[in-house]
């Protein structure tokens, strides 16, 4: 079976997501893994994604889903923790592409991203991109809360069995979506 796989010269290069340093339809694929999320220019990035595919080529995202239940039952709770413990909570924007929270850190502001998988599609189809999969990553990011190896163990398997048996991306805050030109 290994003889039969093909073999892909891989060559990696840093470059901004909002103005990419190659010629239009220059890849056959193209992969995006958790970086969109950190993006403010969100359209600029997926616009430079969809010009360096090729015509037929497949683009592979990995974002957050703002309607995962992670995030309306995890993060809202959290949400109600802090408030009532008298500690801020983040920036949160609501916008087209998805919330948006603005974290502080010593090296400046991030941004972090829940995405709306309807926006994602429908802006990629307008730069002539359709999806053609979509499916589950990670189901939580509850391991991030969890004060003992032991349920940060457990919340992994659960993740690994949900990702395994490709159940509903709906719920899922990790979504894998495909695209083609």
């Amino acid at each position: 079976l290994h003889d039969a796989l093909p073999i892909y010269q891989v060559t990696l290069r840093q470059a901004d997501l909002t103005s990419l340093p190659f010629d239009d339809a220059s890849f056959d694929y193209v992969v995006s893994w958790g970086v969109l999320m950190h993006i403010p220019q969100l359209e600029k990035a997926l616009s430079q994604l969809a010009r360096v595919l090729k015509p037929g080529g497949i683009l592979v995202l990995s974002e957050n889903n703002m309607r995962a239940l992670d995030v309306s039952i995890r993060e809202r709770l959290i949400h109600v923790v802090k408030k009532a413990l008298g500690r801020p909570s983040e920036k949160t924007e609501h916008t087209a592409r998805g919330i948006e929270v603005q974290k502080e850190s010593a090296d400046g502001i991030l941004m972090v991203r829940k995405t709306d998988m309807n926006f994602l599609t429908a802006y990629l189809k307008s730069v002539g991109l359709r999806q053609i999969a979509r499916t589950a990553g990670q189901f939580t990011e509850a391991y991030t809360n969890m004060p003992a190896k032991s349920l940060k163990r457990l919340i992994y398997s659960f993740n690994s069995f949900y990702f395994k048996h490709s159940m509903s991306p709906n719920l899922a805050l990790g979504n894998i979506v495909y695209f083609q030109k």
